[in-house]
């Protein structure tokens, strides 16, 4: 097997755990293979071997995956702290003498980091470990603890530069509960509770992972766990929903999302801070404020407003007017506007705060943190409409996914979500019309070719993700519930086949349409 790769690894899951009795016994085994003479076998073993048996189920779930993944942890004292809510199982700076200890048995690789550049220590399974891996059998539905049950769902957060570094890291942050932290917790673990009940996968997946960005992203199970977080040790900044695999995805590979084996939409605020600047002024945000009266020499209409929109999010974001231009460059998607100087980036801020007077203040006034907890607030709206209802739905910041029969209702639930946050409307995107505002146009309309496109080619559609679907449905109806949740009351979604076969009759219609506008144009 290649050298270890540091990229190519996951962190160490500390909310991963199972009660699997083959993993059990395994981890006994070694145990009392490695570790009977050793000091960590004392009256506190029993924590010990817990952390022990952490450290293997990491290591055998992202061998699951790819046997040449590794696992990511850090090896200073001080990122262990006892009691803290982020650390909830029994994780302590004792994992570090029994990484170690496993890597002198032979049971790990290890590439060593340095913990001063916040490059972390990297593991992975030898073909000791391998050989006991291959005759354990889990089921990642029913064998492995829903992550989210142990997991603080809501995060204080900061990111700091490393002393005497470029380098920066996130650290997290203790807070006493109250009341709001108190009931978005319980938002956070309903929500969670049907994320755990619902399918989601990408049907041309043959193996459930996707390369982006030249990382490995898990299309799973495990994968799907949705914090809430804020920003920089504040709970007046940030507040967004983070994590689950199709926030670390691209929209091309959003676009293909299945749910419980249906498809889905996806539907996003345009301008969202922008527009909520408008919106805080008790304004109608314009329907397109990224198109100026104003020139770019050397690009067209189009280009140019990418170029606006692009500017503006980072002037939003910024403290100074320089950090926001150097910020834009870095980001440039081409080669002309990354030659735009700063005193033409100047001219075209200027020409869109002449056009937009209203928010100017705004500008380079680092608002994206605070608007970042409004539209927080927002999403979270959306989500709790849905999750009571019973009704998968996921949250990429600015937009929503969801199964093709609910778009309109999902843009209702949007529209309701701004309007009650800021008490105006934005305008919401959408690539694909959903299957339900098809129907209505249809009703509307008998004689319309309007169609469903998001639709999946059934040879497109593997046969591994039909058994990965096979298998968590079968989980699914045996009754298995983590919580007492949103599984009795949850919809059943369309299934694959339902929506398959609707496409088909889809595809008749339009034939048929096809056919009797050719006889009437042979009739003439």
């Amino acid at each position: 097997m290649d050298k270890i790769d540091r990229k190519h690894s996951r962190l160490l899951d500390v909310y991963l755990w199972s009660e699997h009795q083959g993993l059990s016994s395994l981890c006994d085994e070694l145990w009392e293979e490695n570790f009977k003479h050793d000091q960590l076998n004392n009256t506190n073993s029993t924590k010990y071997k817990k952390m022990f048996k952490l450290v293997v189920l990491n290591l055998y779930v992202v061998w699951l995956e790819d046997e040449t993944l590794a696992v990511g942890l850090s090896m200073s004292p001080n990122e262990y702290k006892q009691g803290s809510r982020y650390s909830q199982l029994f994780i302590s700076r004792k994992i570090i003498p029994i990484v170690r200890k496993m890597h002198k048995k032979g049971l790990i690789e290890l590439l060593k980091g340095s913990e001063q550049s916040g490059k972390t220590t990297r593991i992975r399974a030898t073909s000791i470990l391998i050989k006991e891996f291959e005759a354990l059998n889990l089921c990642q539905f029913k064998d492995i603890v829903p992550r989210f049950i142990h997991s603080e769902l809501v995060v204080l957060q900061e990111t700091i530069k490393v002393k005497g570094t470029k380098t920066k890291k996130k650290i997290l942050h203790e807070y006493e509960d109250t009341t709001a932290t108190k009931q978005m917790r319980q938002y956070m673990r309903s929500y969670n509770d049907l994320l755990h009940h619902t399918h989601i996968d990408i049907p041309t997946l043959t193996k459930p992972y996707i390369i982006h960005k030249d990382k490995l992203i898990k299309v799973s199970h495990l994968n799907k766990l949705v914090k809430r977080i804020f920003y920089r040790g504040s709970f007046e900044l940030g507040g967004r929903l983070h994590g689950g695999f199709w926030q670390q995805i691209g929209s091309q590979w959003r676009s293909q999302i299945y749910m419980d084996g249906g498809a889905t939409v996806e539907a996003d605020y345009s301008g969202l801070h922008i527009s909520l600047l408008f919106g805080l002024q008790g304004e109608q945000p314009p329907a397109d404020p990224y198109t100026l009266d104003y020139k770019l020499a050397g690009f067209n209409k189009v280009e140019q407003r990418a170029v606006v929109k692009r500017l503006m999010l980072n002037t939003i974001n910024a403290k100074e007017e320089t950090k926001a231009f150097n910020a834009f460059r870095d980001k440039a998607k081409t080669t002309k506007e990354r030659k735009l100087k700063n005193i033409q980036l100047k001219e075209l801020l200027d020409a869109f705060c002449t056009q937009h007077p209203l928010i100017k203040d705004s500008i380079c006034k680092d608002k994206g943190v605070e608007l970042m907890r409004l539209d927080g607030e927002i999403a979270m709206a959306v989500v709790n409409y849905f999750t009571e209802r019973g009704i998968p739905i996921l949250s990429v910041h600015d937009s929503f996914i969801i199964h093709c029969e609910k778009s309109i209702e999902l843009k209702e639930a949007m529209n309701k979500a701004v309007s009650d946050a800021v008490g105006c409307k934005i305008n919401i995107t959408q690539e694909h019309q959903g299957l339900d505002e098809v129907e209505k146009i249809r009703d509307g309309d008998p004689e319309s070719n309007v169609s469903f496109t998001n639709i999946m080619s059934i040879d497109k559609i593997t046969k591994e993700y039909e058994q990965r679907l096979h298998e968590h449905e079968e989980w699914r109806i045996s009754g298995i519930n983590c919580l007492k949740g949103y599984m009795d009351i949850a919809l059943v979604q369309p299934n694959l086949y339902l929506t398959l076969s609707k496409s088909a009759e889809e595809h008749m219609r339009l034939t048929k349409l096809e056919q009797e506008e050719a006889d009437t144009s042979s009739n003439n």
